[in-house]
């Protein structure tokens, strides 16, 4: 981001839901897509498809974007043993589209564990920091498999404001009753702003490239 690759950062993070959803074999994903990149909730059965559909998009990140698409899998196991959980559900605005919900600190959690080492397609590591067993990095003999990147697309335009402003928030509750907060904020933005009728919101759903 910091270099200005903005769009190329975020078609990667649009690549990965891609190449996960084309590998899926008809199962529902859960996903939530942060512009970087994009985390997933998969079953089992999906590990080494899933894996091998990421492992194509680092690939494609490094020899395309010159970027570094970082890939780890968390087992949930793993997550509640540290005392935290990810829970799933559904927003559902209307009969052709619905989103994954996350609530917890499962993949905060699970975010950290993976960014805790660092080692990209060229083999330039993080010296200073212990082995990650969460990290998935493709061997030297990989071949992506572009196949995956089937239906991708990664539009670019402009949203035009019915209003005279556009407004974006990125709001995070870190401690207290994190509901009850929630609640008090979507009120106070209907307070000022009207309800979504009114403003006509956006919801961004919210691996990681750089």
């Amino acid at each position: 981001m910091q270099s200005g690759k903005y769009k190329e950062v975020n078609a990667i993070g649009v690549a990965s839901i891609v190449a996960v959803m084309n590998t899926a074999d008809g199962i529902a994903i859960p996903y939530v897509f942060g512009g970087d990149g994009a985390s997933f909730c998969i079953p089992a059965i999906l590990r080494d498809k899933v894996i091998h559909a990421l492992a194509s998009v680092q690939i494609i990140a490094h020899e395309s974007f010159d970027l570094t698409l970082r890939v780890g899998i968390v087992p949930v196991t793993d997550i509640r043993a540290m005392g935290v959980d990810v829970t799933i559900g559904k927003y559902r605005p209307n009969a052709h589209y619905e989103q994954a919900m996350f609530s917890g600190d499962g993949l905060d959690t699970a975010d950290a564990l993976i960014k805790s080492y660092i080692v990209g397609i060229s083999g330039k590591t993080n010296e200073n920091q212990a082995e990650n067993d969460y990290l998935v990095n493709p061997s030297p003999e990989f071949e992506a498999d572009r196949s995956l990147m089937d239906g991708f697309e990664c539009r670019w335009e402009e949203i035009p404001a019915n209003k005279s402003e556009v407004v974006n928030f990125l709001i995070k509750v870190i401690s207290g009753d994190r509901r009850a907060i929630y609640s008090e904020i979507i009120n106070a933005l209907r307070n000022i702003y009207g309800d979504k009728k009114t403003v006509r919101p956006l919801i961004l759903m919210t691996c990681s490239c750089h």
